[in-house]
C-alpha cells in the first residue's frame, strides 16, 4: 500500500454508501444547477468524498466531459467565517495561477472545480527524508501563493486568521469560559502577534498536509475557505504542525524556509533588517538624537544585505537624528556580567559599504 493516506476503509463502505444517498437526496437540485452552470446538462454519477467538518464535497462523473468534477457546497461554519461575494475568490485566483483546481463555477453558497486525481498528504510525508517533499515542492509553491494579489473583494484587514477567530467566537454560545474571557484572549493574542509581524501576504489559512494533494509527484493545494491576508508564518506552521511525530528539527526547518525565499535571498536576512528597521523607527520616533549600538561582531548589519541598506538609507537622510555604532561583541559595557569570562578572539569589523555601492 502506498504511504500516501487513502481515501476510506472498505470496511466502512456501507456507511459511506448510505451517508452518500442521504446527502445527494438533500442537495439533488442544487447540484443539478451548479453542474448546469459549469456547462454538464447530462446525467452525473455522484461520489461523496471525505471532507473536512466545513463543507459537503462531491464528485461528479459526467459521461460527456473526459475530467470528473468537485461540487463544494458551503457549510453555515464556513459561511460564517466568510462574506458570501468573498467565498471562492481564493480559489479562483489560486486555479488560475496554476497552483489549485480550475474554478468553473463560484457562488455565494458553492463551487464546482475539476477533479484532481491526486493522493492527500499526511504528517509523515511532509516529513519523510528530511522534508524532501516540502523543501522540494511546496515550499517554492507556498512563494508563489504567497506573492499573490489579495483578490477582490477580500478585505486587506484584519488578517484572515483573526476574521476566523471572531467568527468563531460569535458562534460560541454557552461556553465554559464567559466569551468575553475568550474574546479578551483573542485579543491579546492579535496584539502579540502584530507586535512582530505583518499579515502582508496571500496566505492559505489551514494549509494542513491533507490540503495538500500529490500527482506524479508535484503539488497542488485545496481547500481556500479560510484563505485571506495573512502571517507568511501561520501557514508554515500549519504545515509543518504535528499531532504523532517530534517537531521538525531546525535545521530541516530551516532548508525549508530558505526554499522557500528563493535564490538571493537568505532566512537570517529578513530578522536582521526587521532588527535594524525596527531600531531605527525607534530612534526617529524620540525627540532627542540618539545612538543605536549594534553588537555581535556586526552580524546584524554588514553580514545582511537588508540590513545594510537599512542603514545607508538611514545615514543619507539629511534629516536622520541616529548616530550609528557598530560593536564587536567584545566591546561590553564596563562592569557587565561577561567582564570577567574569557573572550574569543573576533575579526576586525569590516569596511562600511561605499555610498555609491549597490544593494538591490
Amino acid at each position: 500500500m502506498s504511504p500516501l493516506r487513502r481515501r476510506a476503509p472498505a470496511a466502512l463502505l456501507l456507511l459511506t454508501l448510505r451517508a452518500d444517498a442521504l446527502a445527494t437526496t438533500r442537495h439533488d437540485a442544487h447540484i443539478r444547477a451548479l453542474l448546469d452552470g459549469a456547462g454538464v446538462g447530462g446525467s452525473y454519477e455522484l461520489t461523496e468524498l471525505e471532507s473536512g467538518f466545513c463543507n459537503d464535497v462531491y464528485r461528479a462523473d459526467c459521461p460527456e466531459i473526459a475530467t470528473p468534477l468537485v461540487v463544494k457546497i458551503f457549510s453555515d461554519m464556513a459561511k460564517a467565517r466568510c462574506d458570501g461575494p468573498c467565498r471562492g475568490v481564493v480559489d479562483r485566483a489560486v486555479g488560475e495561477a496554476g497552483l489549485g483546481p480550475r474554478i468553473l463555477v463560484r457562488t455565494d453558497d458553492a463551487l464546482v472545480a475539476d477533479f484532481v486525481p491526486g493522493a492527500t498528504l499526511g504528517e509523515a510525508d511532509v516529513r519523510r527524508d528530511g522534508c524532501k517533499l516540502a523543501i522540494s515542492e511546496i515550499a517554492p509553491k507556498l512563494r508563489q501563493l504567497h506573492a499573490l494579489a489579495t483578490p477582490p473583494p477580500l478585505p486587506d484587514a484584519p488578517a484572515a486568521l483573526w476574521r476566523g477567530v471572531d467568527a468563531m467566537l460569535s458562534r460560541c454560545g454557552d461556553a465554559t469560559i464567559s466569551q468575553k474571557v475568550l474574546a479578551r484572549e483573542a485579543a491579546r493574542m492579535r496584539r502579540a502577534v502584530d507586535a512582530v509581524a505583518a499579515a502582508d501576504v496571500l496566505g492559505h489559512g489551514d494549509l494542513k498536509p491533507s490540503n495538500v494533494l500529490l500527482v506524479d509527484g508535484r503539488t497542488t493545494f485545496i481547500d481556500f475557505e479560510l484563505s485571506g491576508p495573512n502571517y507568511r508564518g501561520y501557514d508554515i506552521y500549519k504545515l509543518f504542525r504535528t499531532k504523532a511525530l517530534p517537531p521538525v528539527p531546525d535545521d530541516e526547518l530551516l532548508r525549508f524556509v530558505e526554499a522557500y525565499l528563493g535564490d538571493g535571498a537568505a532566512p537570517g536576512d529578513l530578522g536582521r533588517e526587521a532588527l535594524v528597521r525596527s531600531l531605527l523607527a525607534a530612534a526617529r520616533s524620540l525627540d532627542a538624537p540618539v545612538v543605536v549600538i549594534f553588537r555581535d561582531a556586526a552580524r546584524c548589519v554588514y553580514r545582511s544585505r537588508g540590513a545594510c541598506r537599512a542603514l545607508l538609507e538611514e545615514l543619507r537622510d539629511d534629516d536622520a537624528k541616529t548616530f550609528i555604532v557598530v560593536a564587536a561583541a567584545a566591546d561590553g559595557d564596563a562592569g557587565s556580567q561577561e567582564d570577567d569570562a574569557p573572550r574569543r578572539a573576533l575579526p576586525p569589523l569590516p569596511a562600511p559599504p561605499a555610498a555609491s555601492a549597490n544593494y538591490d
